[in-house]
């Protein structure tokens, strides 16, 4: 005979719940108790494919707090060992880089003065020649040339200064006169001459300025 069971799984409801569900279930009188539990889970599964509402629902088990520590502790480790890494690079293009600058500023002027060698050759070959006074002032004046040669390859040049207006940009007045004859300050005499390396003042050309005066003014004087 079979035998009727409840589902006494939820407590009573009260008013307003739903009510609660019973189960028929194929049992004789000699059913163990593990053979109703079988078949009251059997009666259920039913109920759920039958579509009574009944939804069994995995539940996708959370990592233990402990793995996700761990896992933050190994990201955490990898990523300041990926930062030591990157610092040592660093260091090391810094320090490679202040070593070729230092090479750059020590050895920039070499193939400037590898040219100015044959210059000083020439000079000691000059100054231990034996011969006349003129063959020596011949010998020096083709030494200037090829002196002043070697200094435009690397970019000196002379500034023009003799008769030219007065620059203090290029020229620095060491003595000064006065003149009917020009008109504004003007370059009379150079004492020492003045270059530009490029487009920059490499040094100034200390030079004599003629200042505009009345005439039968023109002795200098020197300041």
């Amino acid at each position: 005979m079979a035998e009727e069971y409840e589902n006494e799984a939820e407590p009573s409801l009260d008013e307003g719940d739903e009510a609660t569900e019973s189960y028929e279930l194929d049992l004789d009188s000699s059913a163990t108790a593990d053979d109703v539990i079988r078949e009251a889970m059997a009666a259920v599964e039913r109920d759920g494919e039958s579509g009574n509402g009944i939804e069994l629902i995995e539940v996708e088990e959370e990592p233990a707090d402990d793995d996700r520590l761990d896992a933050c502790q190994a990201e955490l480790e990898d990523t300041k060992e990926r930062l030591l890494r990157a610092m040592a690079d660093f260091d090391n293009f810094r320090r490679r880089s202040d070593r070729e600058k230092a090479d750059l500023r020590k050895y920039a002027h070499g193939e400037a003065i590898k040219e100015m060698l044959t210059v000083l050759d020439n000079l000691e070959r000059a100054a231990a020649a034996s011969g006349s006074l003129e063959d020596l002032r011949q010998g020096v004046e083709l030494i200037v040339e090829q002196f002043v040669g070697v200094l435009k390859r690397v970019g000196v040049t002379p500034i023009d200064a003799i008769d030219q207006p007065f620059d203090p940009t290029y020229h620095e007045a060491v003595s000064r006169s006065e003149s009917a004859e020009v008109s504004q300050p003007t370059v009379s005499m150079e004492m020492m001459k003045g270059y530009m390396l490029h487009d920059r003042l490499l040094r100034a050309s200390m030079v004599a300025v003629t200042m505009p005066g009345a005439p039968g003014n023109g002795e200098g004087d020197s300041q």
